[in-house]
């Protein structure tokens, strides 16, 4: 009984070692999900924050240099980028690897949407979106200087003095090129740099919790696992023991019965009443006594027949059957005994 017990306690034991590693390694998937959603989440902040600063540099570089050359190319390039951005075109694949200081992989299925709409769909922190918004707010103001620049570009050779169209060069050039040129630029810059700052910083205390938690539910996981393996194995070899003792003690009885050369003997017979006993033997005894009587009486009467039957041999049939008969019930009777007898 109490090794059934011990049994139906280890098989729980195991069982609820197997269920608690299940249920730790689905949760340990769930975690992994979580932490590879945040690196995807890093991956898309900064690819977005990217792509406000490569076309700010975009946009920087092709005003400048329709300034400086009045090639028509840039100034188609200039008002492209300003589309992308605004939703109006389809953002390319690689928009946002235009910057050379930092690389992110390349969007794939890239639609016309506009920055805001992108800007809302992300999971940013109030913060966060507080950042990018002031950085497109000052990258939209330096767009509006850019253009008045280009603006007078377009405007030469529709003045008749020589002297106004220099004029008009040099201060698209000045508003480009000057100071406070690059002071505007560097309020969509900063705003951009603490973004990435910010983003980095949350997104490395969430990696870092969930880092801890994916070691946890994996050290909880493994050490269930090999509890229930250790349980299981130890349960087995208990079994095995218990077997291999039974054999050895019907092998003992075996080995006894060969020695003794007794096939009937009874091994481990439990203690009988001597007293119960004798009186069964006694009873037995008498029992057989009234059967060899029977025996006896039966013999006598089947004699004296006989002895009738050899007297009436000369008699009518009808005295020889009811001879006959009295035989018959005769042995009858002793085959009755001998059948009780044994």
């Amino acid at each position: 009984m109490q090794g059934r017990r011990l049994q139906w306690g280890l098989t729980v034991a195991v069982t609820v070692c197997v269920v608690g590693a299940a249920a730790g390694q689905l949760a340990l998937d769930a975690v992994v999900s979580d932490w590879k959603a945040r690196q995807q989440f890093r991956v898309e902040a900064f690819q977005l924050a990217n792509e406000l600063r490569g076309s700010t540099e975009r946009l920087t570089a092709s005003a400048r240099s329709y300034v400086a050359t009045r090639d028509r190319r840039f100034y188609d390039d200039y008002f492209s980028a300003l589309e992308i951005r605004s939703g109006r075109r389809p953002r390319p694949g690689a928009l946002a690897q235009i910057s050379w200081g930092f690389f992110v992989p390349a969007r794939t299925g890239a639609r016309a949407e506009p920055f805001e709409q992108l800007l809302e769909q992300a999971d940013f922190t109030r913060e966060e979106k507080m950042l990018l918004l002031r950085a497109k707010a000052a990258s939209d103001a330096l767009s509006r200087k850019e253009a008045s620049a280009m603006r007078l570009m377009e405007q030469l050779g529709f003045r008749p003095d020589p002297a106004d169209e220099a004029r008009a060069r040099q201060q698209a050039q000045q508003l480009l090129f000057a100071p406070g040129y690059n002071l505007a630029k560097r309020e969509v810059m900063v705003p951009l740099s603490r973004f990435d700052e910010g983003v980095s910083q949350r997104l490395k205390v969430e990696v870092d919790a969930l880092d801890a938690e994916i070691r946890a539910l994996r050290y909880l996981s493994r050490s269930l696992a090999a509890l229930g393996a250790a349980l299981a194995l130890w349960g087995l070899w208990r079994t095995r023991r218990a077997y291999e003792a039974r054999l050895m003690a019907l092998s003992h009885a075996c080995e006894e019965v060969v020695v003794l050369r007794d096939l009937t003997l009874r091994l481990n017979a439990p203690p009988v009443d001597v007293a119960a006993e004798g009186a069964f033997n006694r009873l037995l005894a008498g029992q057989e006594g009234a059967f060899r009587d029977i025996d006896r009486a039966a013999a006598a009467l089947e004699e004296a027949l006989a002895e009738l039957e050899a007297r009436l041999a000369d008699d009518a049939p009808p005295a020889r059957g009811a001879v006959d008969a009295l035989k018959a019930r005769a042995r009858t009777l002793r085959h009755t005994v001998l059948g009780y007898r044994f």
